[in-house]
């Protein structure tokens, strides 16, 4: 018999409850479980297509630090702190101590890589940097590819994953020494192993994945309330021997770092410090860039001081950092008492600034990633809600509206959502084939979340 449109999915004898709002309003809603098995073998030139995307980037790169004046891209927080700290891995075999807390900073993962590098090649080896992040961008699309294979047409994963690999704003920041294109890969190999686990319902791909996303976070601390963002997902598909497994997976990388900054530094620091100065630089337009937070600083600081907010008399980074929160959270009460409806605009601000906006503020910059941003993040945000209810869609939806509200409540850049751009450019691509078939003849098949779902489902229930 044909399923009804209130009929569960079945997954591992269980019953799920996702309602998948579909564009045909017969099939409005229709609960599914989402298939993650693949229906058709990814073509035999995808690997080697990344590879050769890969190599011929990476050629390129080589040519024109060889021939031009290019050089990989060293910032303040490199400057400042990545660097030093992976120097002092080689000649001190530490990371830092009481004689060097601002270095806390940043976490450990991306230095251990630099300092890695440096005995390797201790002459070349910010560009021996860069080809390492060119390689993790390959791993990347290739993470990309494998997820969306699993769900949507064999086509659109390529267009994806080759997407990913040919994007303008991560190919330059791949060029920095900067944590974001190690950090990206890992977000997205963690997703990819916590979704096969949501499906397969195994808990060594569970444990696998909060190992993964540990790792992550010691690249960089964004992601270290994630795991929390993820609960849902798992717990409504009731995994909860999976749910356990990948927080255990997650606290076993980052526990040990946590206890070494209390033993070595005294400090409650978790992975690094830096959501305070970040809550405190977003708290006002004024200093949403480097020459505008030099400016604003000393007025903040001065006001937050006339209401006894003052830094505390301590070298400890943790306490500095919650004196920033602090500060800024004095802004937005100030803000919110004096200018009540500049909340909303400074809200809407931000969040249009979080898909083009740059520290150095420059409009050719700015430009550049918006007209880069356009195509990808609207069609992804709108792909994204049409695969509405169903279990992979809101586990990546959750990845997205965490990195959103994180940014949004802290400091707006391009370059700090950029890790979620792989799951915009899987609604993005998607979206991009649909509009190219019904405006041509060519067709890639009907793999979609929403109509493959109902088909299996109808299937099944004409088996039973």
């Amino acid at each position: 018999m044909a399923a009804k449109a209130s009929s569960p999915s079945i997954m591992h004898g269980r019953t799920t409850g996702w309602t998948v709002n579909c564009s045909d309003p017969a099939e409005r809603t229709f609960l599914i479980h989402m298939p993650f098995k693949p229906r058709k073998r990814l073509p035999a030139f995808v690997v080697p297509l990344l590879i050769t995307v890969t190599l011929a980037k990476i050629l390129v790169f080589l040519i024109l630090v060889r021939y031009t004046p290019l050089v990989p891209f060293v910032g303040d927080n490199a400057a400042d702190h990545l660097i030093p700290v992976a120097n002092r891995l080689i000649t001190e075999g530490r990371f830092n101590g009481p004689d060097t807390r601002p270095d806390s900073k940043v976490p450990p993962g991306y230095p251990l890589v630099l300092a890695f590098l440096m005995r390797v090649s201790p002459i070349d080896y910010r560009t021996a940097a860069v080809v390492c992040q060119m390689l993790a961008d390959l791993l990347t699309g290739t993470a990309l590819i494998w997820l969306a294979s699993r769900f949507l047409a064999p086509t659109v994963a390529i267009i994806a994953g080759v997407a990913w690999l040919l994007y303008p704003p991560e190919i330059v920041i791949s060029t920095w020494i900067t944590a974001e294109t190690f950090f990206t890969t890992l977000l997205i190999c963690g997703i990819a192993s916590l979704s096969a686990s949501l499906h397969d319902d195994n808990a060594m791909e569970s444990l696998l994945a909060g190992c993964v996303l540990g790792i992550a976070t010691l690249f960089r601390g964004t992601t270290l309330l994630l795991p929390a963002m993820l609960l849902l997902p798992m717990v409504r598909i009731g995994l909860f021997r999976c749910t356990a497994l990948f927080l255990a997976g997650f606290l076993l990388l980052v526990t040990p770092w946590a206890i070494r900054n209390r033993a070595v530094l005294n400090d409650p620091i978790l992975v690094s410090v830096g959501f305070g100065s970040a809550f405190l630089q977003g708290s006002d337009e004024r200093a949403f860039t480097i020459a505008g937070k030099r400016a604003a600083y000393p007025q903040m600081y001065a006001e937050a001081a006339r209401h006894g907010v003052v830094k505390p008399p301590t070298d400890h980074e943790s306490a500095i950092d919650h004196w920033l929160f602090e500060v800024g959270l004095l802004t937005y009460k100030e803000r919110v008492i004096h200018r009540p409806l500049s909340l909303l605009s400074l809200t809407i601000k931000k969040v249009l600034l979080l898909w083009y906006s740059t520290e150095s503020g420059g409009f050719n910059g700015q430009l550049l990633l918006g007209l880069c941003a356009l195509p990808v993040v609207v069609p992804g945000l709108w792909q994204l809600w049409k695969w509405n209810g169903t279990p992979i869609a809101t586990l990546l939806a959750s990845v997205l509206v965490y990195f959103i509200l994180l940014h949004v409540a802290t400091l707006p850049l391009n370059r700090y959502m950029l890790p979620v751009y792989p799951i915009l450019l899987l609604g993005a691509s998607e979206w991009w084939m649909s509009l190219i078939q019904r405006h041509t003849r060519w067709r890639v098949g009907s793999d979609s979340p929403c109509s493959y779902g109902q088909e299996r489902e109808e299937r099944r229930f004409e088996q039973q």
